[in-house]
């Protein structure tokens, strides 16, 4: 069934696969970039996970996370007012930009502590413009404003409750932070530290290593860089050397074969939207690190 958002890079259509190779039996389990959380809602389905923290750095994907998990019937409430509202009206694209305006005001304005125990208004924005903008993307620009363009889907899906209660269920006794990925790594070692005989595994999925000029890595104002990449490859060489288990997703390109060429690479091949509809979908190859 998936998660109850999408996301570019999202990995729903490999989550399957992903999930098979972790052991069937988990201590601890953490994923440093949740995007869509697509292989987490995979895992708990064919997986014993005792402990899981899931984190990101983008904090109202984060916002949006814990409201699914704390307040699901209020989120529901609000994203059928709104979607009876979008049904409703001639110009979607003008109700649209009305609604993105908005929530660009609220993230200008919001405090941090609302943040953190989870912002119902916030969160159904969030849903609404993931479900109608183009291809779910989200994108900020050098200030952090929300600018993704209308989706001018003729039907989009933008509630579907049986799967926000499903996911709410899911995310039961799990930790959902915003943080960087690096305090969530940390924090993995540090609990290997304490728990040296415990299962911890990791799944890395970062913003792709760029392949051209155009490749989209503005989840959030600060992009994911080249040398962040680097910074990765030694904490994923850390992890192992600590007796982790860590899987990464990454781009089939060069620069990453070359960080990883003392690992396990696997070549895996999916579709992919380079755009709005079916016609734009592609066959792209990505890497699995093991």
């Amino acid at each position: 069934m998936g998660s109850f958002i999408k996301w570019t890079g999202g990995k729903n259509k490999l989550a399957s696969y992903i999930s098979s190779k972790f052991p069937s039996y988990i201590d601890y389990y953490f994923e440093p970039f949740l995007g869509a959380g697509s292989v987490f809602f995979e895992l708990v389905k064919k997986r014993t996970i005792m402990n899981a923290f899931l984190s990101d750095s983008n904090k109202f994907l984060i916002n949006t996370f814990l409201v699914v998990q704390t307040n699901p019937t209020r989120l529901i409430f609000e994203l059928e007012k709104m979607s009876r509202e979008y049904n409703s009206v001639v110009d979607k694209k003008s109700y649209f930009e009305s609604v993105r305006s908005n929530f660009n005001h609220l993230i200008s304005t919001i405090s941090a502590s609302d943040l953190s125990v989870g912002n119902v208004e916030l969160a159904s924005i969030f849903i609404f413009l993931n479900k109608t903008c183009f291809n779910g993307l989200y994108r900020v620009n050098k200030k952090g404003v929300f600018n993704s363009p209308f989706g001018k889907y003729s039907n989009p899906p933008i509630l579907d409750s049986d799967l926000i209660m499903r996911c709410h269920y899911d995310l039961q006794n799990v930790y959902i932070q915003h943080r960087n990925y690096v305090d969530a790594i940390e924090k993995c070692l540090k609990c290997n530290d304490a728990y040296p005989t415990s299962k911890i595994c990791v799944y890395l999925d970062p913003p792709y290593y760029p392949s051209n000029k155009t490749s989209f890595v503005s989840y959030t104002s600060n992009q994911f860089s080249v040398s962040d990449h680097e910074e990765l490859s030694n904490y994923f060489h850390l992890m192992k050397k600590n007796n982790c288990f860590v899987l990464m997703t990454n781009s089939y390109a060069d620069e990453i074969f070359e960080l990883y060429k003392e690992d396990n690479l696997e070549k895996v091949v999916a579709n992919r939207s380079a755009g709005g509809g079916a016609s734009s979908r592609k066959k792209v190859a990505d890497l699995i690190i093991t």
